[in-house]
């Protein structure tokens, strides 16, 4: 799904209503009318909602839904903020078209005190995505007002107070944190930074019949992955195969201390698909591995490189492999002889910090798949400001690396300039092994010839799948990076 900015989404709904020949009026029923159709889904008949609209369209989005929930029974009230003396013409419009005994409160800098049932949803329909500064008057007060509350809280498009494409010069705390967004047509840039994307809770796409043409050729860098963009992604295997058909993976992983992410990275691998894989561990962890995954062919960490038989078609390195010298030396050997497609992940990472030149040797479309801390070691930085996403794209331009930024809705920045954003995650996720499961999903699935940005896509999903299924059984708390790795066949089962 293409991400729009704010003025392409405009354009999408201008360009929509000059080639149906309808109004803006027309697509604002429209838009309100997919947005009961999702409350009327989602939510009981008996939900009492509260709307609190402002006066522009975003505005007027609400007073259509207050409209076609109160005609069909539904508890509603309707506050509207008075920011400034008249509203947009299709806003004046809706407002005439209410029904008689549904009359609104009106909010004013003189009266802005309002009576909230316990048990109301709030439906911020207040300000929409076209919103360039910060909140103040009346529209701030109100919003403060019910960011203290406990309701539970709706955002039509976007929350009252976000900017749609960058937020460098809002001031967050006074955005209407929400816990769900209905966003129009597709999500907005900030619904995904990682900086604002909490302020949005969950969100939800709604389709409202946009010209797909007009957006199909509209430019954009950034995107977000769908279930669809995965099925078309992912290859069946074919009857006619053996495991050379599916790659041969090398994997440089584990320390003396740290066998564990070795093993599950190992499992990831080969529970995803390659054909063969050999790991490069310290011989003290062989017998651990001939019993956990007699599947993975072995060599000790201190065989010199060319003394390791196999036709690689991809290399992993990194999990707990530590940053001692001896690691750091036999990385920069491995990486030099370029067995194949590569992922870096987690030491890697951090010895390529410590040793910058080293980044020269890494071939085109290597992939890094650092977590934020790992990402500001290897840019220098002990913080990220609003734009370190483009310190990140310059970063893997400069050395034409797709670098996949871990986070609760992951980005890969590609080589090329895309952002592909990618929100198959769950908390679940937020435990140790979950990145070097990842990994090794990432690395068995180029060793089977998918492209970079693919095993990547792929990977996400099949990761952030596998943790959901792994849930279900139980708790998110309870779910080891063990028990995603036992949950990638039904995963993979969800594809075919």
């Amino acid at each position: 799904m293409k991400i729009l900015s704010a003025e392409q989404s405009r354009a999408a709904d201008l360009y929509t209503i000059d080639q149906e020949e309808i109004t803006s009026l027309d697509l604002m029923e429209r838009a309100a009318y997919a947005l009961f159709c999702f409350l009327e889904e989602h939510f009981p008949e008996e939900q009492a909602y509260h709307i609190f609209c402002g006066m522009g369209n975003n505005g007027g989005d609400g007073l259509v839904l207050a409209r076609l929930l109160y005609q069909s029974d539904y508890r509603v009230s309707l506050s509207i903020i008075k920011h400034k003396d008249e509203g947009s013409p299709d806003f004046e419009e809706s407002l005439k078209a209410l029904p008689a005994d549904l009359k609104p409160q009106y909010l004013s800098e003189k009266e802005a005190e309002f009576e909230l049932k316990q048990d109301a949803i709030i439906i911020d329909a207040i300000l929409g995505n076209g919103l360039d500064r910060p909140l103040k008057g009346i529209l701030a007060r109100v919003v403060e007002l019910l960011r203290n509350t406990s309701n539970f809280k709706i955002a039509i498009d976007i929350p009252t107070g976000l900017f749609a494409d960058e937020n460098s010069q809002n001031e967050l705390s006074k955005v209407m944190a929400c816990d769900l967004c209905l966003c129009i047509q597709s999500p907005k840039r900030s619904l995904l930074h990682a900086f604002t994307a909490p302020l949005v809770g969950r969100y939800v796409p709604i389709d409202i019949g946009l010209n797909q043409d007009f957006i199909g050729n509209l430019k954009s860098a950034s995107y977000l992955l769908e279930k669809r963009d995965i099925a078309e992604i992912f290859r069946p295997r074919k009857k006619f195969s053996y495991k050379g058909t599916y790659g041969h993976l090398l994997i440089l992983a584990g320390s003396e201390n740290t066998m564990g992410a070795a093993l599950i990275c190992a499992e990831a691998a080969i529970r995803s698909g390659c054909g063969l894989a050999t790991a490069l561990v310290p011989a003290s962890s062989f017998s651990a591995f001939n019993i956990r995954l007699p599947e993975l062919m072995l060599y000790a960490q201190d065989t010199e490189i060319h003394k390791v038989k196999g036709n690689f078609s991809a290399l992993i390195a990194g999990p707990g492999l530590s940053t001692a010298q001896s690691s750091a030396q036999y990385l920069k050997n491995l990486i030099q002889a370029a067995p194949g497609p590569m992922v870096l992940d987690a030491d890697a990472l951090n010895i390529l910090a410590e040793n910058p030149t080293w980044l020269r040797f890494l071939a085109a479309g290597t992939i890094l798949c650092p977590h934020p801390g790992e990402m500001k070691r290897l840019l220098g930085l002990k913080k990220f400001e609003h734009n370190y996403l483009d310190l990140v794209l310059a970063f893997a331009q400069k050395y034409q690396l797709n670098i996949l930024l871990k986070d609760a809705i992951s980005v890969l920045v590609t080589k090329e300039g895309n952002f592909i954003y990618s929100d198959f995650g769950s908390p679940a996720l937020a435990k140790a092994g979950s990145g070097d499961c990842l990994t090794g999903i990432i690395g068995s699935l180029l060793a089977q010839a998918y492209s970079p940005q693919a095993a990547v896509c792929l990977a996400t999903y099949l990761h952030g799948t596998a943790a959901k299924l792994a849930a279900e059984a139980g708790a998110v708390e309870s779910v080891l990076a063990s028990d995603v790795n036992a949950h990638l066949a039904q995963a993979f089962a969800s594809l075919v």
